[in-house]
């Protein structure tokens, strides 16, 4: 019986090593049912913790170094907006 290969490390693409790790950071601090999610410092700290063993590590630096620069605005859609968009 043949085993199934999963590509690891420098055999994976860079978008698959930039999902991974943007996937993962949903993951952790999205509201889930099953579990109590984490904060943006949480997840960060996380994501450093296994860069390099289960993410790419400078998939994780640049990541991380942006996604604290990030802060959500209110989206406001006007009807203006909304008609701009045919909605």
């Amino acid at each position: 019986m043949d085993r199934l290969r999963v590509a690891t490390g420098d055999e994976l693409d860079v978008l698959t090593k930039i999902v991974t790790v943007v996937d993962s950071y949903d993951a952790m601090t999205s509201q889930r049912n099953d579990k109590v999610n984490k904060s943006m410092e949480e997840a960060v700290e996380e994501l450093h913790l296994c860069s390099g063993l289960q993410f790419d590590g400078e998939v994780v630096t640049f990541f991380t170094r942006n996604i604290v620069r990030y802060s959500p605005q209110k989206f406001d859609v006007t009807s203006e907006k909304r008609d701009n968009f045919g909605i």
